[in-house]
C-alpha cells in the first residue's frame, strides 16, 4: 500500500484528473441493463485502486445547478418547439456532417433526429448558454451569431454559424467542461441527450438486427465464429443502383459478395436471362469464394438496395483468403462438434487442420472405398454430401467428420460401405501417421493428457501441483452429477466432501442470502474440511451442474504445507461470517467521490483487508443503486490470481460496505513514473498477465471498460492485480454506455454506437504503448475530453523515430490492438496469444507467478498500527463517522430527482 494517504493527496492534480469526467446517472444504458458508472475514473492509490480525486471537480459538483433540466441550458432563451425549415435543416445537416463525431451518419439517420430539434433565440451579448460545472442536458448547432467559450475563466475560442457546441452532453451525462456566453444575437437548434440517443439507438438497433439476420441466413457464414460475423457485419456497406443499373458484368474480378435488401436483381449469362432474385438472396459468392471471375452479369431491376462485403476488408480481417477462412473454419466447427475430437486444445486443433490435405471430388467419384483400413484415416466433409455406394439414402452431410472413433477404437478392418461424393465435394484428409506426428503421441494418449491438464490446471488450488500429483488426484476424483436447484449440502451439514466444479454454476447462500455464484473449475467444500467444522453455507446449483468430488481423508493426504497456505489464505478471502463488529480500522485511506477506504484488521485472525463504503444518503444523490448491484455481481463471480477478491459485501441503515482483499503493493501508474520506458521483455511480461486478466473476463462474459494504470496494482509478488469494477459490465450482445478514461477509450465506445468486448484489447494497446514509449498515443499533450475525443476518432498511431529495431513486433502487435476500422480485427484471445511477439510465453507459469516479475514494490510495515487498533476500544461505526464530514457536505440535496428503485434493492448485501 506504501504511503496510502499521502499519495491520495499528493496526486489529486496530476494531469489526468482534469480530463476524467464523472458521470452519474447514465441513461443510455447497456441492453436492458439500467446502470449508472463508476465513482469516478481518475488516478488510483496503491491499495485497491480508490480515486484521487480532485478537489476541482469536487467544487464542481457541490456548485451544480439543481434547476429543472430543461431549464438548466440557456436560461434566457427563447425557445420554440418546431421542426426546422428546408434551409435550416440543410445548415444542421452540414455542421453535423462536418462534425467528427457525426460525419459517419447516413442522410436517413440525420432525417430522424433532426425534425425533433427545437429553436433558441437569445437576444443579448453576454448571456450564459451553460456554465462550466453543470450537468450538461443539450447539444447546439448554431445558425447565426457567435458564442465565446470561456474555461476555467480564460478566454479560449469563439463559436459562430455552422460550428456545434455541447457535444459532450450526447456522450455523457456529465458536467460541462466549459462556459458558453452569447457575443451577440445567437440562434441555435438544439437536442436534449436523451432524445438524440433515443434516436440514434432505434436506428444502429434496426440496421444492427436486421443486417445480422442477413448474414446468418448466408450458409457459407452459418458456422464462422462470433467475431467472425461481427467483423463482417460491421464491414458492411450500403448501396443502392438504379433500374437498369449494372451491378457486376460477366468476366468481372469477384471482389464483392451482395446481399439484397431491398428491390430486385436480374441475373443473366450472355443475353439470357437466368434468375430473378429479391430481397434476402445473395450473390456473387462463388467468384469470390472460389477466387474465379464473374460468370455472369448482375442489373438492378426497378431500385436495388444491397449490403456489400469486399474482398479486400475480408482479407484485412482475416489476414487470407476468404476460401481458407471458410475452409479452416468448417473444419473447426466440424472437430468442436464432434464427440471425440472436441476435447482437443485449441493449439492442436489448430495443428490438426494445418496438416488437413484438401481435395475436391467431382459427383459420383469414390471418396472412401472399400480398400482402406478402419482408423488409418480421418476425413472432415467441408462442402457437399457423401452418399452410400450401397444404398442411396444414407448420407453424410458437409461439416461432418469421419473415422475418429475408429482411430480411437482401431480393429484390422476395412471399410465396408463406400462412400462417394452426392455432388461436387470438397474434403479435409489426414492420415494417422501425421495426426500421430503433430500430436506428439496417440490421439487416445493425447485426450487422456488433456483431460487431466485443462481440467485440474484450470483449478486454481492445484496450479501449482505437479504431474505426478495431478494424475494421482485424477484417480481419486469421482463424479457427481446433480439437477438444477438442487441443494448439495446444507449449511450445518457435517463437511465430508471437497468439491470442484466440471460443468455448471452454483450458489452459495448463508441464511438464504446468496453470498456469491461459483462457475465451472471453481471449488467449494474446503472449509468445513480444514478447519473441522460444519459446513458454513448452504450450496445450490443454477441448473444442471457437474461435479468432482474428494473424500475428506484424500484430500487430506493431497494438501501439503504449500497447499495448505493457499487454502487458508483462499478462506480467509471467502469469509462469509465476518461482521463489522470483528473489524478494527487500522487506518483511513483516502475519500473519492462516492466512497471512504479504511484498512481495517479482523481482531482475532489478524488478518488486513480493505473495507469500501458508501453512504446511502450518496447512493439516493447519484442514484447508484444499479451500479452498486452490478459491481457486486461481477466481483461474486471473480476468482483470479490477478484480480482483487470481494470477501463479502454488508449494509446496515447508514451504508453500504464492500469488504475487499488487502493488496500490499504500489499502483501501476506510479510504478510506470518510477520505471519509465520499460525493455521489451518488461512490456511483455505486464502485457501478457493483462491478456490474461481480460482473457478471464470476457470467458465470464464481462467486459472491464476502463483498463488504465490506475486500476492496476502491482501486489508484493510484483505482479498486476485489477482493481475496482465500477466499471465493469455482463455483456448481453452489445452495449452502449459511453463510459471510461476518455485517453483509453476505444474509438465505438467514444461514438455510442454500440460496442463489445473488443474495447477493452483497444485499451490494452494504449497500456502497451504508454509501457513501452513512455507516453500516450492518443492525446498524450491535451486534458479536454473532446479535444482528446476528436484525436482517438482522427489521428493515425505514430511511433517514436527513435524506436529499436527488437521493438517491430511490439509495434505490430499495438497495431493490432488500435484497429479503428474494425473492431474484430483486434483479434480475440487465442489469436493475441499465438502473436509472434507473446506466443513463446508460458502462460501457466505466469499464471502461477512462477515467473521472475521486473518489479517488486517495497514492503510496508503495518505492525504498529495494527496494535493499536487491536488495542483501541472504539466502536468501528464511531470511527467512520469522524471520516465523512467531507461527504456530507457534498452531499446537500437529491442532484437527480427522485429514484423508482426498489425498496428492496439491497436484499443481496
Amino acid at each position: 500500500m506504501g504511503n496510502c494517504a499521502s499519495n491520495c493527496r499528493a496526486k489529486k492534480n496530476t494531469r489526468s484528473l482534469s480530463m476524467q469526467i464523472s458521470s452519474p446517472n447514465l441513461l443510455f444504458a447497456d441492453n436492458t441493463i439500467s446502470e449508472t458508472p463508476k465513482s469516478g475514473m481518475s488516478r488510483r492509490s496503491s491499495v485497491v485502486g480508490m480515486s484521487r480525486r480532485s478537489s476541482v471537480v469536487m467544487r464542481k459538483l457541490t456548485s451544480i445547478n439543481k434547476k429543472n433540466s430543461d431549464e438548466a441550458d440557456v436560461p434566457s432563451a427563447i425557445v420554440i418547439d418546431r421542426p426546422p425549415n428546408l434551409k435550416e435543416m440543410e445548415t444542421i445537416r452540414k455542421a453535423l456532417k462536418n462534425h467528427y463525431l457525426f460525419s459517419s451518419l447516413s442522410e436517413e439517420s440525420l432525417k430522424v433526429f433532426i425534425p425533433q430539434m427545437k429553436y433558441y433565440t437569445i437576444s443579448k451579448p453576454g448571456e450564459t448558454i451553460f456554465y462550466q460545472g453543470e450537468i450538461g442536458n443539450n447539444f447546439f448547432v448554431v445558425t447565426s451569431g457567435k458564442l465565446e467559450v470561456i474555461i476555467n475563466g480564460k478566454h479560449k475560442r469563439i463559436i459562430s454559424k455552422g460550428c456545434c457546441v455541447g457535444e459532450i452532453a450526447l456522450m455523457l451525462n456529465s458536467t460541462r467542461t466549459a462556459t458558453v456566453k452569447t457575443i451577440e444575437r445567437t440562434s441555435m437548434w438544439g437536442i436534449d441527450r436523451e432524445q438524440f440517443k433515443a434516436a440514434m439507438l432505434s436506428i444502429y438497433n434496426e440496421k444492427y438486427n436486421e443486417n445480422k439476420k442477413f448474414l446468418e441466413s448466408i450458409q457459407i457464414f452459418k458456422y464462422l465464429e462470433p467475431e467472425q460475423k461481427e467483423a463482417l457485419l460491421n464491414e458492411s456497406v450500403p448501396l443502392m443502383y438504379a433500374d437498369g443499373e449494372k451491378i457486376i458484368c460477366e468476366g468481372d474480378e469477384g471482389i464483392l459478395f451482395y446481399i439484397i435488401t431491398g428491390g430486385k436483381v436480374m441475373c443473366s449469362k450472355g443475353c439470357v436471362n437466368i434468375r430473378l432474385m429479391g430481397k434476402g438472396e445473395f450473390f456473387g459468392d462463388q467468384a469470390l469464394l472460389y477466387d474465379t471471375k464473374r460468370t455472369a452479369m448482375v442489373v438492378a431491376d426497378g431500385v436495388a438496395k444491397l449490403l456489400a462485403i469486399t474482398r479486400d476488408k475480408l482479407v484485412r480481417i482475416f489476414g487470407d483468403k476468404l476460401q481458407s477462412i471458410a475452409y479452416r473454419n468448417s473444419q473447426k466447427f466440424a472437430i468442436e462438434k464432434n464427440p471425440v475430437l472436441r476435447n482437443l486444445k485449441k493449439n492442436q486443433i489448430e495443428k490438426l487442420i494445418d496438416i488437413g490435405e484438401i481435395k475436391i471430388y467431382d459427383e459420383g467419384n469414390v471418396v472412401i472405398g472399400s480398400e482402406i483400413d478402419k482408423g488409418s484415416k480421418m476425413w472432415i466433409l467441408l462442402d457437399g454430401k457423401l452418399v452410400s455406394e450401397q444404398n442411396k439414402e444414407d448420407e453424410i452431410p458437409y461439416q461432418t467428420v469421419i473415422g475418429a472413433e475408429d482411430i480411437m477404437n482401431p480393429r484390422d478392418e476395412k471399410y465396408s460401405t463406400v462412400w462417394k461424393a452426392g455432388v461436387k465435394v470438397i474434403v479435409a484428409e489426414f492420415s494417422i501417421r501425421d495426426i500421430e506426428n503433430v500430436l506428439g503421441s496417440s490421439l487416445i494418449d493425447a485426450l487422456e493428457k488433456n483431460q487431466v491438464a485443462t481440467v485440474l490446471r484450470k483449478v486454481q488450488l492445484f496450479r501449482d501441483l505437479s504431474h505426478e500429483k495431478l494424475r494421482h488426484l485424477s484417480s481419486l476424483l469421482k463424479i457427481e452429477e446433480f439437477e438444477g436447484n438442487e441443494c448439495i449440502f446444507h449449511q450445518g451439514d457435517p463437511g465430508d466432501k471437497f468439491y470442484v466444479i466440471k460443468r455448471g454454476q452454483v450458489q452459495v447462500l448463508k441464511n438464504n442470502i446468496v453470498m456469491r455464484t461459483l462457475n465451472q473449475f471453481e471449488y467449494f467444500g474446503e472449509r468445513a474440511i480444514v478447519l473441522n467444522e460444519k459446513r458454513g453455507a448452504t450450496i445450490v446449483t443454477v441448473g444442471k451442474t457437474i461435479c468432482w468430488t474428494l473424500n475428506q481423508t484424500d484430500f487430506l493426504e493431497l494438501v501439503n504445507k504449500a497447499l495448505h497456505k493457499q487454502l487458508m489464505r483462499h478462506i480467509d478471502l471467502r469469509n462469509d461470517f465476518i461482521t463489522l463488529d470483528d473489524l478494527s480500522i487500522v487506518s483511513y485511506i483516502c475519500q473519492d467521490l462516492y466512497y471512504n477506504f479504511y484498512l481495517v484488521v479482523h481482531k482475532k485472525r489478524k488478518i488486513l483487508y480493505v473495507l469500501k463504503t458508501i453512504s446511502r444518503k450518496q447512493i439516493n444523490n447519484y442514484r447508484l443503486h444499479d451500479n452498486l448491484i452490478m459491481e457486486r455481481k461481477i466481483m461474486m463471480i471473480l476468482d483470479h490470481a490477478f484480480m482483487i477478491n470481494l470477501v463479502k459485501t454488508m449494509k446496515d441503515q447508514a451504508r453500504i460496505y464492500f469488504l475487499l482483499e488487502y493488496i500490499q503493493g504500489q499502483d501501476f501508474y506510479s510504478v510506470l513514473k518510477r520505471l519509465k520506458k520499460l525493455s521489451n521483455s518488461t512490456t511483455k511480461f505486464y502485457a501478457c498477465c493483462f491478456l490474461m486478466m481480460l482473457e478471464y473476463l470476457h470467458e465470464n462474459k464481462i467486459i472491464y471498460r476502463d483498463l488504465n494504470p490506475d486500476n492496476i496494482i502491482i501486489d508484493e509478488k510484483g505482479y498486476p492485480k485489477l482493481v475496482d469494477f465500477g466499471s465493469s459490465t455482463i455483456l448481453y450482445g452489445r452495449t452502449y454506455t459511453i463510459i471510461g478514461s476518455p485517453h483509453y477509450m476505444a474509438p465505438e465506445v467514444i461514438l455510442g454506437k454500440g460496442y463489445n468486448q473488443y474495447c477493452d484489447y483497444w485499451s490494452l494497446g494504449v497500456m502497451i504503448f504508454q509501457i513501452a514509449f513512455g507516453n500516450l498515443p492518443f492525446g498524450e499533450e491535451s486534458n479536454d475530453p473532446t479535444e482528446i475525443y476528436e484525436i482517438v476518432l482522427k489521428d493515425p498511431i505514430i511511433f517514436p523515430s527513435s524506436t529499436p529495431p527488437h521493438f517491430e513486433k511490439i509495434k505490430n502487435f499495438i497495431e493490432k490492438l488500435l484497429n479503428k476500422s474494425t473492431p474484430a480485427a483486434r483479434g480475440n484471445i487465442d489469436v493475441l496469444k499465438s502473436h509472434h511477439w507473446v506466443s513463446s510465453t508460458d502462460w501457466d507459469a505466469l499464471l502461477r507467478k512462477s515467473i521472475l516479475p521486473p518489479y517488486i514494490p517495497p514492503h510496508e510495515n503495518w505492525t504498529e498500527e495494527i496494535n493499536n487498533a487491536l488495542r483501541s476500544k472504539e466502536d468501528i461505526l464511531n470511527g467512520l463517522l469522524s471520516h465523512e464530514s467531507m461527504e456530507r457536505a457534498l452531499t446537500t440535496g437529491d442532484i437527480f430527482g427522485k429514484s423508482m428503485i426498489s425498496k428492496d434493492w439491497d436484499y443481496d448485501f
